[in-house]
């Protein structure tokens, strides 16, 4: 059964318009969280997902997992209540050294998160490129990030989130060599949930998405899909090319020219 995995960065509690373009409107992720309650899709948990591969069971029907990244301050403010009030649940994947500073979650919070249905992952400890680490260095974020997570919420943590990103098959061994179930990308893709499946690719919402389109992107439109792996080759290739730098910025300035142009 093939599902979608939405990845989500900051919602907003303002409908003034922000220079992020993954900052997205409170009011956007309410109706597109109505509409999946009223749809009738089934939001899974990632760790029943990962079990029913070793009872052979079949993810439910029409399914869609939740991600955030980062660790922000309305995931719990905002997300955690609605979420609750749809009996949804979502991973949030926690960059460890910034828990506690101003605009993201405390420890307390992660508990309550934690506690009440809600999946806590690794972000890594500082949300640095990985790719561009040496081995050690790598081992450190990911194993570290993960022993503290664990120690403070005694609870295991067993899905990591790439950040910004950038990865390849050395991670991914890192990653599994440190006790890690799953590893999430930011690759645009759907995932057959059935299947043994160490790599997950995920689905960016974005401020500019219309709901006609969010509706496109959980129903696993093909046109959409296949746009979207356009775009993932175009990326993948200028990335190898260009520095860091001057690839942040062109996709910055590509991401804000598309969204005015949908505007016209």
């Amino acid at each position: 059964m093939y599902g979608t995995i939405l990845i989500y960065h900051t919602i907003g509690d303002s409908e003034a318009r922000s220079d992020d373009i993954y900052e997205l409107p409170f009011n956007d992720f309410r109706m597109q969280m109505g509409h999946i309650y009223t749809d009738g899709y089934k939001v899974v948990s990632m760790k029943n997902v990962i079990n029913s591969r070793k009872t052979h069971k079949e993810t439910a029907s029409k399914p869609i997992a939740l991600t955030f990244d980062d660790g922000r301050l309305s995931d719990f403010t905002l997300v955690y209540p609605l979420l609750e009030k749809y009996g949804f649940t979502a991973v949030f994947f926690i960059i460890v050294n910034f828990i506690g500073m101003r605009g993201y979650m405390s420890w307390e919070q992660l508990r309550e998160l934690n506690s009440n249905g809600m999946t806590i992952g690794s972000h890594t400890m500082n949300h640095q490129i990985l790719t561009k680490m040496k081995e050690p260095d790598i081992e450190f974020e990911l194993k570290e990030s993960k022993r503290i997570l664990e120690q403070k919420l005694l609870s295991p943590i067993d899905f990591l989130s790439i950040p910004r990103g950038f990865w390849n098959r050395r991670i991914a061994d890192i990653a599994r060599g440190a006790g890690y179930k799953g590893v999430f990308t930011s690759d645009e893709g759907h995932n057959d949930l059935n299947k043994d499946i160490y790599i997950f690719k995920r689905i960016v919402v974005r401020r500019d998405y219309s709901l006609n389109r969010f509706k496109e992107i959980v129903n696993n439109g093909k046109k959409f899909l296949l746009m979207k792996k356009m775009e993932s080759f175009i990326r993948t290739g200028v990335k190898r090319l260009l520095s860091l730098e001057v690839y942040e910025m062109l996709k910055r300035n590509w991401l804000n020219f598309t969204e005015n142009h949908r505007k016209c």
